[in-house]
């Protein structure tokens, strides 16, 4: 994370922060819209300064330069509140900058010589629902100085906080910096310990639900666990999904991470369930038009039904005019039917030519649902029609996540995935989707990931045998890409891997059936890369 970035509130939704100051000194500090205009808080009511904001803002904060070092102990603390029961607020950068003013990225490696509580209770009564991007880079602590963080003090805000801050590595100079941190935190996923000097009588974990999973560096010592939270100890912390994704044993990737007791941390594929219907989810605060686009033909008898509660469905456009909203942070979820032995793809093949056009960020839930409408959830063939998904997403270029996607599809059509996600450059990792097919068709994954100009990752290709065409073009273009794991057997079919590689980058790793023979470059193995046999 940048240490050079200020400390910031950034709104999710709420009209205003308001930050309580017990001693009246709040003309020692200012806040700013863009780093670069910065403003005094002069607005006092209710108790409090008050800065007005709206959903999208991002309000950075800092100690007046003029100030010097401005703290507060614990009889005169500090803390941000908000009372509207639908706010939400997400908090990052530097925690520093509220010591140091414009100083911070220099000077934040100690809290002010003879101070404590410095940072008790700041968001005890604040709706804060991720804190993951909150440096806390002191390297030597007080008595109390993160004391309370984040305890929740109103029982509205005790399902808020997700996402916490990584406990560093640090000098502990007295007390116990981190007592009741997270208290009341029902819903916190996680809470990543570096710090090997915690004692063993801290109490940041008081209060935690018993769900919240402790990843510690080795050399931690595990502090007072009253509620028997797991506790994970990894070599390789702080535990992340991109570290997870990379980890093999034998050649072949780890796809589950189990604690000593067995219970599932994290799985490749995750636990997806076949009966969500494939759904559009809106991440931002503002509504989202997405529309249906088609070709010059005529579409016969489309119907497209939408939720967002998965109970009422209202019909989304009719004839040749299909437009829609997804609301701000909202999942609609999507079904449709279509006239025996037709669906999505092509319409001068046999399907119809249209494919969705707007900028949706995440994608999930069963793809059967648009082939099959209400009885889509035991399905696992393509409803007889070729290029039965073709160039669905093709130029969703917004769209970023695809890991709760289910495409369960044993039986392909011909070309049915193809140009499936082309042009999607916001698209970086593609290795939560599984490929349940064995037995492929001609095509079938052609073009799929053509020109996602940001994946890093695909699929994990699980197919022995291949068919023509099948990946050829899969990753044309896609110039980040730097690893693939293809464990096919026999790859003698015509085209069956034809320029699949062309204009990847120089180095990376492709995991590889041993035996196998490639061609080198472009349609084989990329020039460069690492070869790992299995």
């Amino acid at each position: 994370m940048d240490r050079t970035e200020p400390f910031y509130i950034e709104v999710i939704t709420g009209s205003y922060i308001r930050l309580i100051d017990a001693s009246f000194t709040m003309d020692l500090l200012e806040y700013s819209y863009d780093k670069v205009n910065w403003y005094s808080f002069d607005i006092y009511q209710y108790g409090g300064y008050i800065v007005n904001v709206n959903p999208g803002d991002k309000v950075y904060m800092r100690a007046k330069s003029s100030a010097g070092t401005y703290y507060v102990s614990y009889n005169n603390r500090r803390y941000f509140t908000n009372t509207q029961g639908s706010s939400r607020f997400n908090v990052g950068g530097n925690i520093m900058s509220l010591l140091y003013g414009d100083q911070f990225a220099g000077n934040e490696v100690d809290f002010p010589s003879g101070t404590q509580n410095n940072f008790y209770g700041l968001f005890q009564w604040f709706p804060v629902a991720d804190a993951s991007k909150l440096l806390l880079p002191a390297s030597t602590l007080t008595s109390n100085c993160y004391a309370r963080m984040f305890e929740s003090g109103w029982a509205a805000n005790r399902d808020m906080l997700v996402k916490a801050p990584i406990i560093t590595q640090a000098t502990i100079q007295s007390g116990y910096p981190y007592d009741n941190m997270f208290r009341n935190c029902n819903s916190l996923e996680s809470i990543t310990i570096e710090n090997t000097n915690i004692k063993v009588y801290d109490t940041i974990l008081y209060g935690v639900s018993p769900k919240t999973i402790v990843y510690k560096k080795e050399g931690v010592t595990t502090p007072l666990n009253p509620n028997h939270l797991t506790v994970v100890t990894l070599k390789n912390t702080p535990f992340n999904v991109a570290d997870a994704k990379k980890w093999k044993v034998d050649g072949f990737n780890v796809n589950k991470v189990v604690d000593s007791q067995n219970r599932v941390i994290w799985e490749r594929y995750g636990k997806k369930d076949p009966t969500v219907p494939f759904y559009m989810e809106n991440t931002g605060d503002t509504d989202i038009s997405m529309s249906i686009a088609r070709d010059t033909f005529n579409h016969p008898g489309l119907t497209l039904f939408g939720s967002t509660d998965k109970v009422t469905w209202n019909q989304l456009g009719a004839g040749n005019n299909f437009s829609f909203t997804v609301p701000a942070n909202s999942k609609l979820y999507l079904q449709a039917t279509f006239p025996s032995g037709l669906g999505w793809g092509l319409a001068s093949e046999d399907g119809l030519g249209i494919r969705f056009s707007g900028n949706i960020q995440k994608i999930g839930g069963n793809i059967m649902s648009l082939i099959y409408g209400t009885n889509f959830a035991d399905k696992v063939a393509m409803n007889n029609s070729d290029y039965t998904f073709c160039l669905l997403f093709a130029n969703c270029v917004k769209l970023a996540d695809i890991s709760e996607l289910i495409l369960p599809a044993t039986t392909l059509s011909k070309y049915c995935y193809f140009n499936m996600f082309a042009g999607c450059t916001s698209l970086t990792d593609a290795s939560m989707i599984e490929l349940p097919a064995t037995t492929l068709s001609d095509g079938c994954y052609n073009a799929m990931f053509h020109m996602c100009s940001g994946l890093t990752e695909g699929p994990d290709l699980p197919a022995k045998v291949l068919t023509n065409s099948c990946y050829g073009g899969m990753f044309y273009y896609c110039s980040s890409l730097n690893s693939i794991n293809c464990y096919a057997t026999d790859i003698s079919a015509s085209g069956c891997l034809t320029r699949w590689v062309d204009h990847v980058p120089t180095s990376g790793t492709i995991v590889k059936k041993s035996g196998v023979t490639y061609p080198t470059g472009i349609s084989g193995i990329p020039t460069g890369w690492t070869v790992i046999e299995v």
